[in-house]
């Protein structure tokens, strides 16, 4: 893989002694791109490579254990032992 601009790598194919199969030029945040004869090309992503998703469930398990926290803290989950 060589990065030959910030929107533009280039991938390029091998066989096992290293004859040039094909070669994909790919944007590498859609995936989408050509290949050597200028047929479109669609790779997968795989994974979740966002970090602002990561930081999103952080927030949101912290949010949970706070939120369960100030419940705990309040006394609302206690049993009624005087009733």
């Amino acid at each position: 893989i060589t990065a030959r601009s910030e929107n533009a790598y280039e991938i390029t194919l091998t066989d096992l002694n290293g004859n040039v199969l094909d070669i994909y030029t790919v944007d590498p945040k859609t995936g989408t791109g050509t290949d050597s004869s200028n047929a479109e090309v669609n790779l997968p992503q795989t994974g979740n490579n966002a970090m602002t998703n990561w930081l999103l469930c952080v927030g949101a398990a912290l949010f949970m254990a706070f939120g369960f926290g100030a419940v705990k803290a309040s006394g609302v989950l206690k049993r009624k032992e005087d009733e």
